[in-house]
Formats: C-alpha cells, sequence, structure tokens
C-alpha cells in the first residue's frame, strides 16, 4: 500500500514545476543555509566573550536583553567552543550545515560497546535510586534475571 502511494507521489512530483519566483525564493533560502553554520559560530563565540570575565548574574540579565534562554546560549557556545567545529572553521568547511549538523557533530558517541559497560556502576545506579523501594528493586532483578535466562535459552 505504502509503494503506491509513493509512486503515486513520485508522479505528481514529476508535474510540479516550478516558477520564476519560486527559485528566486528557493535561492535564497539556500543561500541563508549555507550561512546557518557560520552565524550559529558567530553567536556562541560572541555570546563566550560577552560573559567572560563578568560578575555573577550578569549573564542573566544579558540573555535577557538579546532574549535568548540560558540553554540556547549554552548550546551556542558549546558549539563554538567544540574542537571539532573550531577545525571546521579553521578549514573553511561550516559552508551548509545547520544546527542539527553541528549538534550531531560534537555529540558524544553513545554506542556503548560490550566490554566498556561498568556493570559495577549500573547496578549502582538501580541500587542508588530504589533502595528505599526494595520491592521495586526486587521486581527489576526479577525482570532482569528473567531476561537473562531467556538470553541462555537461545544461546543453547
Amino acid at each position: 500500500m505504502s509503494e503506491n502511494k509513493e509512486v503515486v507521489k513520485a508522479e505528481v512530483v514529476k508535474e510540479i514545476k516550478l516558477s520564476k519566483d519560486d527559485k528566486k525564493l528557493a535561492r535564497e533560502i539556500k543561500s541563508k543555509l549555507r550561512k546557518t553554520a557560520e552565524t550559529i559560530v558567530e553567536i556562541g563565540e560572541m555570546l563566550t566573550s560577552a560573559i567572560e570575565d563578568k560578575q555573577r548574574g550578569f549573564k542573566e540579565v544579558f540573555y535577557k536583553e538579546i532574549g535568548i534562554s540560558d540553554r540556547s546560549a549554552q548550546r551556542y557556545m558549546q558549539i563554538a567552543n567544540h574542537v571539532k567545529v573550531i577545525e571546521l572553521k579553521e578549514k573553511d568547511e561550516l559552508e551548509g550545515k545547520t544546527m542539527t549538523d553541528l549538534l550531531q557533530l560534537i555529540s558524544p558517541d553513545t554506542s556503548i560497546k560490550e566490554d566498556k559497560i561498568d556493570t559495577k556502576k549500573v547496578a549502582s545506579g538501580f541500587y542508588s535510586r530504589y533502595k528505599d523501594k526494595p520491592d521495586t528493586l526486587k521486581q527489576i532483578i526479577k525482570e532482569l534475571q528473567g531476561m537473562l535466562d531467556s538470553v541462555d535459552n537461545i544461546e543453547q
């Protein structure tokens, strides 16, 4: 069913022709998108510079003045000051990048390899969260044991 929808959509798309005004608008948007990463980095650098060595409470007043949340300001500064972004800027390779691209670039690799899992830390985390709720902790342990048992049965 979804294949038929895709075929119909493709046929409709083939029939659509952009007007000169549509193409002009598309070029303008494309031009602005090319500048997005550069602007984000510039804002982050300016924010970093603006709050550097200022008294406590300054940044909150400053952020309010420019109409930006603390979290957004942190995000801009984090991007601008990240080593990978600095490298891209130095190589003049920011063009065409979006906020999402930059955030993905600076995000740590969250893929966990089995040999890197600190089981003691995970267990300690469960214990500290549920030590006041022993029945819940026992239920979690029971469910984990059930999962392990089913994995053991599959492997055998």
